[in-house]
Formats: C-alpha cells, sequence, structure tokens
C-alpha cells in the first residue's frame, strides 16, 4: 500500500509505515503532489492543508482512506469523501501545545487506525457512519 503524508514525521513513526510505501510531500497544497496522491491508498494530513476539494478527492480513485493528525478536518471536503466511501481518521491532542512524546503518540494513533480501516477492521477514531458504526459530525464547529 502506499501513504501519503503532507509533512515529514518522526522516524519513529514511519517505522509504523514499513514495509509500505511512503511519500512525505512536505507540502501544504495537496494540488502540488496530486501525481503522487492519485496512486495512493492513505492520505495522512499533519498540517492543514490549502484545501482538498471534491475534483481533487475525485481524481484520487485509489485513495480507501484520509488521517487528518490534530485538529480540523474543514480543509477536506468530508461530503464529497464520505460520498466516494472513503473514511476519515481524525485523532487530536488535548491540547494544542503538546510535547514531543504527546506528538508521537497523535501520529502512532492515527497511522495505526488507517492501517486498520485499509485492513478490514474496525477503529474508534473513524468519522464515518456510513462506513462504520461510529459518530459522524457535519456541518458542525467546536472549540474549548
Amino acid at each position: 500500500m502506499k501513504f501519503i503524508i503532507n509533512l515529514p514525521v518522526r522516524p519513529e513513526v514511519l517505522k509504523l509505515l514499513e514495509p509500505h510505501k511512503v511519500y512525505i510531500a512536505n507540502d501544504s497544497d495537496s494540488e502540488n503532489f496530486i501525481d503522487e496522491l492519485s496512486d495512493s491508498e492513505a492520505f495522512i494530513i499533519r498540517i492543514p492543508l490549502k484545501k482538498f476539494s471534491a475534483e481533487l478527492i475525485s481524481r484520487c480513485k485509489k485513495l480507501r482512506v484520509i488521517g487528518r493528525i490534530g485538529t480540523g478536518y474543514d480543509m477536506i471536503d468530508i461530503n464529497k469523501a464520505s460520498s466516494l466511501g472513503i473514511p476519515h481518521v481524525i485523532f487530536s491532542p488535548h491540547s494544542a501545545s503538546i510535547t514531543k512524546e504527546a506528538s508521537f503518540r497523535t501520529a502512532e494513533m492515527c497511522i495505526k487506525g488507517c492501517l486498520a480501516v485499509l485492513n478490514g477492521e474496525r477503529w474508534p477514531y473513524v468519522a464515518d457512519k456510513s462506513v462504520y458504526d461510529n459518530w459522524y459530525i457535519s456541518a458542525k464547529n467546536a472549540g474549548v
């Protein structure tokens, strides 16, 4: 399987993805790496994107899961992803100012969730009720 991550992650996090192919885009604009993205099964977003639009999602024929390390996913066209049966794994830290260890654990949980989805397993942090019996948030804002 091929994973795209839009910003470098710690080596310990990359070890979770062995033996899969991993492409680090190092970019916040998914249009700049759409060729790599269109040929991948998983897209893990570490930093907010400019926009992962319906048009870009439609061009990613092999995409099976979108993961978000951190808070917020308003840059992703969730309706389009859901209509194509692409679940989204969201794992957010408890704070915006987290330690290195907490940052690693957040990335680890998101990646484990994406791997579970790709292997057909249930995962509690998947936000797509049409695919899994789980909660779904649509057109809502939350803040602490």
